[in-house]
């Protein structure tokens, strides 16, 4: 998996304005770009269009995957932190990213998440789950809440990113 993203973040606000990626996950290939134009996303892809796609015109204010990873994965102020909201949509896709339930730990926080299927996939995929849950630790360094690991169960199991 290959991606690229640009746009402008304020805040836990982000405004994505080009993506591009190439990957081949071993159930799917593509090559993609997503262009934002007034937050609508305009996708080139050389795979064609699947019944089961969601149209990207009625993806307004999405966000692409890469700039959701980044914000999931940013170092968070205590006002922000716990309190996020991600709408992604990969070009055919849409996955809604929340995180709330602030727990406060011996060295900073816990907060809960979810990553919900919301369109765009085949039946058999939503049979195989809609909602993942995950949990996000965070210390304090700083003033602000450093993302330390990073639990969350999928389809093929558990995985878990410990920041080094």
């Amino acid at each position: 998996f290959d991606a690229q993203a640009v746009g402008k973040r304020l805040g836990n606000k982000y405004q994505p304005e080009h993506y591009k990626e190439v990957s081949d996950t071993g159930r799917r290939k593509s090559e993609k770009t997503i262009r934002y134009q007034n937050g609508i996303p305009k996708v080139t892809s050389k795979k064609p269009q699947q019944s089961h796609w969601l149209d990207p015109s009625t993806q307004e204010r999405t966000l692409d995957p890469m700039t959701a990873m980044a914000a999931l994965l940013s170092d968070q102020s205590k006002n922000d932190l716990c309190n996020l909201y991600l709408p992604m949509f990969d070009g055919a896709r849409r996955v809604d990213i929340t995180v709330s339930g602030f727990e406060k730990t011996e060295k900073g926080a816990r907060c809960n998440g979810v990553y919900q299927r919301i369109g765009g996939f085949t039946e058999k995929e939503r049979a195989e789950g809609e909602n993942f849950p995950f949990i996000l630790n965070y210390e304090i360094d700083s003033q602000l809440y450093r993302l330390q690991r990073f639990d969350i169960t999928k389809l093929r199991g558990r995985a878990s990113f410990v920041r080094q």
